[in-house]
């Protein structure tokens, strides 16, 4: 799978106004989120059940996979916690390793929260995505 590299990672933070210099987290944070979070997308979907065909309950992007919407992702995820995705990885080792119990006291409250967050932003992402379709086709009936 292609990964974004910084220059993608610096463009789309550049087009949806993080304040590079008030914030907490770097490009490489930001670049680091957005591969995680193509996870949403086509390209990037987790390895489906046999049996399922395409990926459009885990699909936010409309099959677009647009970096835009992954960088909003990891963007909110970020500001939630600028060490967000250092520490979504070391659970996923936990995960991985099936040892969740034997990685901290707080795995699986972390689990928890990042899913109940992915849950905000897609429910976020799909309101705005209707949004955004219904203005234009009202536009577009004018």
């Amino acid at each position: 799978m292609i990964k974004f590299n910084q220059d993608d990672a610096k463009r789309e933070g550049d087009k949806i106004g993080v304040s590079w210099k008030t914030v907490k987290f770097d490009v490489s944070d930001l670049r680091q989120g957005m591969d995680v979070e193509r996870e949403h997308g086509v390209a990037g979907a987790p390895k489906l059940p046999s049996g399922y065909k395409s990926n459009q309950q885990t699909d936010v992007t409309n099959g677009l996979d647009d970096p835009t919407i992954f960088a909003r992702i990891a963007l909110a995820h970020l500001y939630e916690s600028p060490y967000y995705y250092k520490a979504l990885a070391e659970m996923e080792k936990c995960l991985d390793n099936g040892v969740i119990a034997t990685c901290g006291n707080h795995t699986i409250i972390i689990l928890i929260s990042i899913i109940v967050i992915l849950i905000i932003v897609i429910i976020y992402v799909y309101v705005n995505h209707i949004k955004t379709n219904s203005e234009t086709t009202a536009i577009s009936n004018v």
